[in-house]
C-alpha cells in the first residue's frame, strides 16, 4: 500500500500495488466465523489488520461492514492499523 512501511513483507511480492478489499462481504465474513468448529464467538477475537490497515483509504468501507457483521457475535475485535 501506499504507506511503505519499512517492516512490510508484503512488499517483496507485490510493491506498491494498491490494497483492494476482501471479496467477502460482511455476511460472508460472518458465516465463514460461524462454520470455523475452532472459532468460539464471545472468546476468540476477530483480527482485522493482519495484511495491510484495515482503516487504510481504501479498506475503510469494507472494514465498518465487517465491523456491523459481527457486533452480534460479542467477540474481541482487535486492529493492527497506522491510521
Amino acid at each position: 500500500c501506499d504507506y511503505a512501511c519499512r517492516y512490510c513483507y508484503i512488499q517483496d511480492w507485490y510493491p506498491f500495488v494498491p490494497p483492494t478489499p476482501s471479496e467477502l462481504s460482511g455476511n460472508e465474513a460472518l458465516l465463514s466465523l460461524l462454520y470455523n468448529p475452532h472459532w468460539v464467538p464471545s472468546r476468540d477475537f476477530i483480527i482485522l489488520g493482519d495484511v495491510c490497515d484495515p482503516f487504510h483509504p481504501n479498506l475503510v468501507n469494507r472494514t465498518m461492514e465487517y465491523i456491523e457483521a459481527v457486533a452480534c457475535l460479542g467477540s474481541p475485535v482487535q486492529f493492527s492499523t497506522k491510521s
